[in-house]
């Protein structure tokens, strides 16, 4: 039995858990974009902070941006096809090519 975050991790907990990338499948959107230009509108020198944080490399500049922004969830462009076929058939499945569906 594994341990995640200090609940212990079983083969049940694992099969009631759905996990969907947010970035392009769930939300229509990059994430991060939606942090930049909500940094624009509300604190650009969140966004000038990123553009010098480029310098260190992609993950610092993420790290700039998503200590100081963070999109409201009922603001993201979430794809409601993407959640019909979850509330659907809300049964563990895998997308095409990772598995057989369980």
């Amino acid at each position: 039995m594994a341990s995640g975050r200090g609940w212990p991790v079983t083969d049940k907990v694992i099969a009631d858990v759905l996990f969907v990338d947010l970035d392009g499948t769930l939300v229509a959107t990059d994430v991060l974009r939606e942090a930049l230009v909500l940094a624009l509108k509300r604190r650009p020198w969140v966004a000038l902070l990123f553009l010098l944080s480029t310098i260190r490399g992609r993950a610092a500049a993420k790290r700039v941006v998503a200590k100081r922004m963070r999109p409201e969830p009922a603001d993201l462009p979430f794809r409601s096809d993407v959640i019909h076929i979850y509330f659907r058939d809300p049964s563990p499945w895998l997308p095409g090519g990772v598995g057989d569906r369980k």
